[in-house]
């Protein structure tokens, strides 16, 4: 999967690299949102495997059940982290204009800067 994803990557470089004006930002922004998918894709891809490696009975039900417990809540909050950059990244290519940082408050326009 990560050959594939580079090589996606080198189609979007060599597809930005011949357009007409070099749109850097649309460029980045398409780099971005398949970076984060990749990562997505490769939590979630074990967590099969794994809860059933976990769930294994041998050692008895309460310590599969603990382990498996564990293993989930640790993917959970690892998974959730990953899907909000991924939204994040599609609403910021989804976006025609990009806002960075913060607007200023009226309180902070009316206040005089001091300049050293």
């Amino acid at each position: 999967m990560r050959q594939v994803a580079m090589a996606f990557k080198c189609i979007l470089l060599i597809y930005y690299k011949k357009g007409k004006g070099h749109n850097f930002r649309r460029q980045a922004q398409m780099l971005t949102l398949v970076e984060y998918t990749l990562l997505l894709y490769r939590a979630l891809l074990p967590t099969p495997v794994w809860y059933r490696f976990f769930l294994n009975r041998e050692y008895g039900s309460l310590f599969s059940s603990l382990t498996t417990g564990l293993y989930l809540t640790f993917k959970l909050t690892s998974v959730v982290e990953k899907v909000q950059c991924f939204i994040s990244a599609v609403k910021a290519l989804s976006r025609k204009e990009v806002h960075y940082g913060v607007y200023a408050t009226a309180e902070q326009m009316s206040r005089p800067s001091i300049s050293s």
